[in-house]
């Protein structure tokens, strides 16, 4: 029931009204300023990047030899409070470690970080190879960097703000072509 608009993947005004007039009928009131404020908010993509299941796997099995490493040492009731200590730990670390990459219509957000679409300046996309290569020997201290090691690909974003001294952005991604996509116009 929803059209995307092909060059920036929004909402029609038009269609919200409809939609929203469809969802609570005829006689609703429409309030065509909330609708055409919803542009500016779209989002055009997310990316959320979590542990990789090996990953996942490898703490689980760690926890457990801890587990095991207390159980022998010191009984049941020492095991037992590790291991909701270390179950909370370990799903707390999970969701605290992923990485959000956010494109809305106005804003790029990357992490804590974000800025302005107008403020980027030159975008590239970055094979295994290149990344490994900015985040190893060619690392610039100023740049914001944004990176999961167990990705192996990303983006490099120039920043064109005159008052931001960071050169430029490096953001893994598990797809930095559909960023690049939408990111230029």
């Amino acid at each position: 029931m929803e059209h995307q608009d092909v060059e920036a993947g929004l909402l029609l005004l038009g269609e919200l009204e409809y939609l929203a007039r469809a969802t609570w009928g005829e006689d609703y009131p429409v309030d065509r300023q909330a609708l055409s404020n919803a542009r500016k908010y779209s989002r055009l993509m997310r990316e959320v990047m979590r542990w990789p299941i090996w990953l996942t796997l490898l703490i689980i099995c760690l926890d457990l030899a801890i587990l095991l490493a207390i159980w022998a040492s010191l009984g049941n009731q020492a095991t037992l409070v590790t291991a909701i200590i270390l179950t909370a730990s370990t799903i707390y670390f999970y969701y605290v470690t992923s990485l959000t990459l956010e494109l809305t219509t106005e804003r790029l957000k990357a992490g804590r970080a974000n800025i302005e679409v107008k403020y980027l300046g030159k975008i590239e996309v970055l094979s295994k190879e290149d990344m490994l290569f900015h985040r190893g020997a060619g690392i610039n201290p100023q740049a914001y960097l944004a990176l999961r090691f167990w990705i192996k690909r990303g983006l490099k974003i120039e920043i064109a703000d005159p008052r931001d001294p960071t050169p430029f952005w490096l953001i893994s991604s598990k797809n930095p072509e559909r960023f690049l996509e939408r990111l230029t116009p």
